[in-house]
């Protein structure tokens, strides 16, 4: 749909393809009015021409529009002229978490991925809206790595016309789908969960859970085939984690987390403690180290009392008592004094002498 380009779609001019899809394809448009450039996602003449489409269309972009959280992409309007129906989003100038893919992620920046998406799910599902469609490809990667999930509700909004695929069967990415979505059966929250298990899967493996020659073939496999744990693709794996993505992409909803939240707590938890401990600095040597230096790191020790009791006696416990034992103190005292002066004498002598 080139022929798109230097064109007006209500108030968009569109400037340049940036994207294309079975359901869609994406352009990077110019808003004059706000003097802004957006993405303008042309949706595929194959739904427009569907029975009831526009009904759909129009109560699925409302919900979708409502939503307004950090981690999801704005829909900024919706509408149709001619033949086209398209979506207005907010243009976001950068990559998506699909392109790190294809290698094992670090455990840290996969869970400040699993993070943000996750809060984005959790607040799309208390409003009763279900993404359909998680995976890599769709969580786009800010500045920092911030996350932007985009396509909320697009596999809703486009519900599969049956000239496209098997009977019941529902759109999304064969990669990523639930098996309830690949059988056609309800759906809920809980698939976006395993789609998210899916993506988590990949982020610490480099590989989706299930490949095959076609997108069918996938498909089937994630409702026929039993899933191989990560931990043998990527051995360094944590047996925690291992434990947590494969509860995430059990095939019955119920043996999955019921929430994004709980999954979420849970791969936190379970990479707790996997960081490499830092590197302490290695000792200083007396002959590299300056006094100064070694004082400033060997804090001194803290003064310590020692009572006078602990040297000496008390003298009501001396049997010596009264004034008689203030005469033998003093004689002591003496003896004591004149040893030192002798030692001292001594001392002087022989130094004399050498």
């Amino acid at each position: 749909m080139n022929e798109l380009i230097g064109t007006k779609i209500g108030e968009y001019e569109i400037v340049e393809h940036i994207g294309h899809g079975v359901a869609a394809d994406v352009y990077k448009a110019h808003q004059a009015k706000l003097n802004r450039y957006v993405a303008v996602k042309v949706l595929s003449p194959t739904f427009v021409k569907e029975q009831a489409f526009l009904a759909r269309f129009i109560r699925e972009a409302q919900a979708v529009a409502q939503l307004d959280h950090p981690n999801i992409l704005p829909v900024y309007a919706f509408d149709r002229q001619d033949d086209l129906v398209y979506l207005v989003m907010q243009y976001v100038n950068s990559g998506s978490l699909d392109d790190l893919t294809g290698q094992p992620l670090p455990l840290d920046f996969t869970l400040n991925i699993l993070g943000q998406v996750g809060s984005a799910l959790s607040y799309a599902h208390n409003r009763g809206i279900v993404h359909r469609d998680v995976k890599p490809g769709n969580i786009l990667l800010g500045p920092d790595n911030w996350v932007l999930l985009t396509d909320f509700g697009l596999v809703k909004i486009l519900e599969t016309p049956a000239d496209l695929t098997p009977s019941g069967m529902s759109l999304g990415t064969p990669a990523y789908m639930a098996p309830e979505q690949v059988a056609g059966d309800r759906v809920d929250h809980r698939a976006d969960i395993y789609s998210l298990g899916a993506t988590l899967y990949q982020m610490t493996t480099g590989r989706v859970p299930f490949e095959g020659g076609t997108g069918m073939a996938v498909a089937f496999k994630h409702v026929s085939e039993a899933l191989v744990p990560p931990r043998k693709f990527n051995p360094s794996l944590p047996p925690t984690v291992d434990k947590v993505i494969v509860k995430a992409l059990a095939k019955e909803p119920d043996l999955r987390y019921q929430t994004v939240d709980k999954l979420v707590a849970a791969f936190k938890e379970a990479t707790e403690g996997t960081k490499a401990p830092a590197k302490h600095p290695t000792p200083m040597t007396l002959k590299s180290a300056s006094r100064q230096t070694l004082a400033q790191k060997v804090p001194t020790p803290p003064p310590v009392s020692i009572p006078l009791e602990a040297i000496w006696p008390p003298l009501k416990e001396s049997p010596v008592q009264g004034g008689k034992g203030w005469t033998l103190l003093a004689a002591i005292a003496g003896a004591l004094a004149g040893f030192f002066l002798i030692l001292w004498a001594v001392a002087a002598l022989l130094i004399r002498l050498l």
